[in-house]
């Protein structure tokens, strides 16, 4: 009876490494697959990253490009301005001076006892 015993235990211990095996077989594969998965994430992942920090260069470089446009326009302004203010300063001085140069005249030739009223 102890012979009849070894092919079923032969037949066991064969089935039971082909399903250890077959088991082991399917860890692997289902390894394998999710070793790609990652390896494609880790891919599209990189790609965003490299297209985020494009896009954040980019935008960088349009507000500094946009500011310094910015200062020039202002700067420009700020400059007629003041060629204005200069203009207008020295239309008034030449006024002003005008006025004292006719004031200066008058009060010559005016007679010493003659008082200034100022409606001449």
């Amino acid at each position: 009876m102890e012979n009849a015993l070894i092919p079923i235990i032969v037949t066991i211990g064969i089935s039971t490494l082909i399903i250890v095996a077959s088991v082991l077989g399917t860890f692997v594969v289902l390894l394998n697959y999710l070793s790609s998965r990652i390896d494609q994430s880790e891919g599209r992942l990189t790609a965003l990253i490299e297209q985020s920090e494009a896009r954040v260069t980019s935008a960088a470089a349009k507000d500094k490009a946009d500011l310094q446009e910015t200062i020039r326009d202002t700067e420009r302004r700020l400059t007629h301005r003041m060629d204005r203010s200069d203009d207008k300063a020295e239309r008034f001085e030449e006024k002003t001076e005008a006025q004292f140069e006719t004031l200066r005249r008058e009060l010559i030739q005016r007679p010493v006892d003659q008082p200034v009223t100022g409606d001449d």
